[in-house]
């Protein structure tokens, strides 16, 4: 049906051509009621192609089907049609004979064996069998495309020399996935959290963490549908189907923007633990500031400029992700750490009585000021939970696919009960005082015993886990990047020359940007309210208005709509706001 009317096969919804018999289809010509949607006049042409040739076709529903050989006059296989059938379109070869008993490796006698009588024209462009394989190799690789890592970029492509992005398909367990998408939504978010408490209160503030991760579900859900409605195996493929190739760079450029300003918020937070900050006129000391007091050598510039130069150049060279999973897993032991340690000390002073009653509701006053400062809190909130560029490379490594939805929403469950944990907890110790940053506020007198060791073992633990998550953030920028400037270049792998100078250009950048950055709320704000709520929300939502399938339910534009108004309208006013307060 393809070969004969590829335009009329998508009007054919997916659930109805999997379960439609053709004994259903042609009973009284039922396969018409079959096609969706208004058709265009080549597709009209086509269904009147395909109705002239079945108009005449009749079941008779008492005969017993009955299977018949084509290849025999009779109908009958045998072993002579099989084998006349298998060299269809072959040509007789004298020396094959000596090509086979050779001791060379299989693929070079095949290639001996067809170029040996072949002309580059027969064997490229006219041979059956040459034609049969390219096409199968295509609809394999566009069924089960390979990719399987995170070093993998979200648009694959195909190169002039014939070189490939892609890798070989993986293997990955239920547990292992689920380890894979938490470790990508956990990250420098979780620091900001105890600031949205301040803004919103706690009951708004974690109904709202919830929220997120609920709509978050409902975007990705709503993105694997429409993915797996037309074979799309990166976010890339999805949004290309939808909108071409625009569509496609536009998410680049997202997902650019977006892990920028991440890893400025990491280097932020180094930065902050390590050699201090300054907010509201107060100065809070880092941990080497508190150890070996005000140096040059331990000041905000020395600090980051050493962890670029020490610790970021040689976990960015590696060129696969691979070779990272023993410093990824660290990094997760390192934040389980701050999360235990924060709700421990919070308990302890709970206990003693030591914390005040926290501010359970926004404290407005009825100015539009304090109305609009509410809505600072959106784009942290989105940033958060942001975790869809992943969610193709994690699905394609599953043993079994149809387990990308629990998947999903066991890693949304378990980073949301992370999130409420280090909200709730890092509030309640430090309620109005809460910084943008809550590592910073670790720097004062907890009033507990040993409280300068847990306020040391807190901040480090978490800096240390953020320098080990870095170079996984940066490889996925690096080779999106890569994928804008250089569209059509052979794979960043293959060219140490690009692949050091992008990789230094983009280290550069962020060390710049990390150090004129004010505090992290502002990068927060400026990613979530642009690249990350486009990724999260707009993105998949825009899929499901355009619905070019014909696969979206009037629930799914309804969501659709519905998370495309709140995104805009709460992170335009969360623009207006930061741009009116400068």
């Amino acid at each position: 049906m393809e070969e004969v009317a590829p335009l009329i096969v998508p009007k054919v919804r997916t659930w109805v051509a999997n379960r439609r018999t053709v004994k259903e289809g042609m009973l009284l010509h039922a396969w018409n009621r079959d096609i969706s949607g208004d058709l265009s006049t080549e597709e009209l042409a086509q269904f009147i192609q395909i109705w002239e040739v079945l108009i005449d076709i009749q079941i008779e529903l008492t005969r017993e089907d009955k299977a018949v050989w084509v290849w025999n006059a009779d109908g009958k296989c045998s072993v002579a049609s099989a084998y006349k059938m298998l060299c269809e379109g072959g040509i007789r070869f004298r020396l094959a004979a000596a090509v086979w008993k050779t001791w060379a490796p299989l693929t070079c006698k095949f290639f001996m064996w067809q170029a040996q009588e072949d002309t580059v024209d027969h064997l490229m462009l006219q041979c059956v069998f040459a034609r049969q394989s390219t096409k199968n190799q295509k609809q394999s690789k566009r069924n089960h495309h390979p990719l399987d890592r995170e070093d993998v970029p979200l648009i694959a492509r195909r190169h002039k020399d014939g070189e490939d992005d892609g890798l070989d398909d993986g293997d990955a367990s239920f547990s292992g996935a689920v380890f894979n998408l938490s470790t990508t939504i956990v990250g420098a978010g979780i620091m900001a959290l105890p600031a949205t408490m301040r803004v919103l209160g706690l009951v708004p503030g974690l109904t709202l963490v919830v929220l997120a991760a609920v709509l978050t579900d409902a975007s990705i859900e709503l993105l694997m549908r429409f993915s797996n409605a037309v074979g799309a195996a990166s976010y890339g493929e999805a949004m290309g189907d939808a909108f071409g190739a625009l569509g496609r760079g536009l998410l680049q450029l997202c997902v650019v923007v977006n892990n920028i300003g991440v890893m400025v918020v990491y280097m932020i937070i180094i930065g902050d633990v390590l050699s201090g900050t300054t907010s509201s006129g107060k100065h809070h000391h880092g941990v080497f500031e508190g150890w070996f007091g005000p140096n040059r050598w331990n000041g905000r510039f020395a600090i980051l400029l050493f962890t670029t130069l020490a610790v970021f150049t040689p976990l960015t060279c590696f060129k696969r992700v691979d070779s990272l999973k023993y410093t990824s897993a660290l990094s997760v032991a390192l934040a389980v750490v701050f999360v235990v340690i924060t709700a421990g000390i919070a308990m302890i002073k709970l206990t003693r009585g030591q914390i005040p009653m926290p501010m359970l509701f926004p404290d407005v006053h009825g100015t539009w000021a304090s109305i609009f400062k509410l809505f600072t809190a959106a784009p942290v909130l989105v940033t958060a939970f942001i975790c869809h560029y992943n969610v193709h490379p994690i699905h394609n490594e599953l043993k079994d696919p149809a387990q990308i939805k629990p998947i999903v929403r066991a890693s949304l469950g378990l980073c949301s009960a992370v999130y409420v944990t280090t909200s709730f907890f890092g509030f309640l110790l430090f309620g109005e005082e809460t910084l943008d940053d809550v590592l910073a506020n670790f720097d004062s007198d907890l009033g507990i015993p040993y409280g300068g060791v847990f306020n040391d073992a807190v901040r480090v633990s978490y800096a240390l886990h953020l320098m080990l998550v870095f170079p996984i953030v940066f490889h996925a920028l690096r080779l999106n990047m890569d994928g804008l400037l250089f569209p059509s270049a052979r794979p960043l792998a293959c060219d140490n020359r690009r692949f050091a100078a992008l990789t230094a250009a983009l280290l550069a950048v962020i060390f710049l940007a990390a150090n004129f950055i004010p505090n992290i709320w502002d990068a927060f704000q400026f990613t979530g309210a642009t690249a990350a709520v486009s990724i999260a929300y707009i993105f998949p939502a825009g899929m499901a208005l355009r619905d070019r399938h014909g696969i979206a339910k009037k629930r799914d534009k309804v969501l659709a709509l519905f998370m495309i108004v709140i995104a805009a309208v709460s992170n335009g006013v969360a623009v207006y706001s930061d741009a009116s307060s400068l």
